[in-house]
């Protein structure tokens, strides 16, 4: 592939701006905290074809860290540095070209970024706000210094059976899992909500036997409990190394 990664990172981390993934797929993602609380700005790389020469630049604002699902994140297509503006892409056929979009991408896509949060952060934030107080009363029934792993021991030993298997259930649905390798934080996401929904929601609401895709509320607690728990997981990985 000729775009670069290290080399897009080097021109946008002056603006605060941070690798969040990467895949063999040509996707590429970068994210910086929003002067609104909760909220972050994200830059997004797609590449496709059969060399990933067709290159696509986006926008993104959300309340997730590591997490970019419809609903807690607004995506944007930046057709202002695209060759083919109804379609997004330009085509990249030589390191020459890959390196005159990312100088580009670089001038553009942090203010874009910036203009977009500022456009329509507020209404995410009210959008997911019933969803984030209640995701935060979540974490307040966790032990507070045990990682993920402890915590997923302990709420499998006290929760009852048949949640244990609705929450595994429900972490192995189509279109729940939106991070490779992350099964664990998942798992701990959903059986958080169901061990302890009687504590946080509602008494007339209950997550048991839902399906997440027709349940906006309950996915995007599961989201945002996942973000929280992976964004935790690489503060304790950076912070050991």
């Amino acid at each position: 592939m000729s775009i670069s990664v290290a080399r897009i990172l080097s021109l946008i981390e002056q603006d605060g701006f941070v690798l969040v993934h990467k895949n063999a797929n040509g996707q590429s993602s970068f994210r910086r905290p929003d002067s609104q609380p909760k909220l972050s700005q994200w830059i997004i790389v797609d590449c496709a074809g059969r060399q990933h020469e067709a290159v696509v630049g986006s926008i993104a604002t959300s309340v997730t860290k590591r997490i970019s699902i419809k609903g807690l994140m607004e995506m944007r297509l930046l057709d202002e540095i695209a060759e083919v503006e109804e379609r997004g892409w330009t085509i990249v056929d030589s390191t020459e070209k890959a390196k005159e979009w990312e100088v580009q991408l670089a001038r553009v896509a942090p203010l874009r970024a910036a203009e977009m949060a500022a456009e329509i952060g507020p209404e995410i934030l009210d959008r997911t706000e019933s969803a984030r107080i209640a995701v935060g009363k979540y974490l307040g029934c966790l032990i507070d210094t045990a990682d993920a792993g402890t915590q997923l021991q302990f709420l499998r030993e006290q929760a009852e059976q048949s949640i244990v298997a609705d929450a595994e259930r429900l972490a192995n649905w189509p279109g729940v899992l939106q991070v490779a390798g992350a099964e664990d934080q998942y798992l701990l996401a959903t059986l958080c909500v169901l061990h302890f929904q009687r504590h946080v929601e509602n008494p007339l609401c209950s997550f048991i036997g839902s399906d997440p895709l027709e349940n906006d509320q309950l996915m995007w607690r599961i989201q945002l409990l996942a973000d929280t728990f992976l964004a935790d997981s690489e503060t304790c990985q950076r912070t050991a190394t």
